[in-house]
This record gives C-alpha cells, structure tokens and sequence, in this order.
C-alpha cells in the first residue's frame, strides 16, 4: 500500500502520530553521500529505540514540496526530520545534536 493510500492528501507529510520522528529520504541512491546521512539517521533512531517514518521523496514529488513548505525552505534537499509537522532540521543539525547529546532537544522531545 502506497504511503498516498494511508492518508489523505492534506494529513499526505504529516500523519499525526505522537511522538514519530520522520526523516524525509530518497530511495534513490545516486548520490552516496545522501544516502549515507539517510542511513546514518536510521541507524541512530533505531539504535536509541525512536520510532520513526521514512518518506520516499523520489517516489513522491507532492511529499517532497510539502517538505519544503514545512520546513520553510524552498530547496531543502533530504535528509530533513521532522517531529510531527516541525522541522527539527537538516543532516548537519541532527549531528551536532547527537554528537552534543542534546538529540532529545533538537528532536523536540524535551
């Protein structure tokens, strides 16, 4: 079932799960150093047990605007993550805030 099929158009980037952090990825594995932060993310999520949605913007084009407009910037490319329907920032961002251990913080969980 596609990720358009789950929910409607306007709930499309934002489903409202408690809690969900989203990274908003790219099957497309064209350009390794994206798909390197993607796993990275992933890795990171899973390991400190945080639930989390992956959003395939190469499948999506409406997904990957609405992205955009959520963060506020009109050329963000993914790696973006999101809590519920706030950006909590880009690849570099979830880095420092890991590395700072302050990645409750940056994910908008304290």
């Amino acid at each position: 079932m596609s990720y358009e099929q789950n929910y409607k158009k306007e709930d499309l980037d934002l489903p409202k799960v408690r809690q969900k952090k989203r990274d908003c990825a790219t099957s497309m594995d064209r350009n390794h150093m994206i798909f390197n932060k993607q796993n990275r993310i992933k890795h990171v999520f899973e390991a400190k047990g945080i639930p989390f949605e992956e959003i395939d913007l190469c499948q999506d084009q409406e997904a990957r605007e609405i992205m955009r407009e959520k963060a506020g910037i009109p050329d963000l490319l993914p790696p973006a993550i999101f809590n519920d329907d706030k950006y909590c920032g880009d690849f570099q961002q979830f880095e420092d805030s890991v590395e700072d251990n302050t990645l409750k913080v940056f994910l908008k969980m304290e």
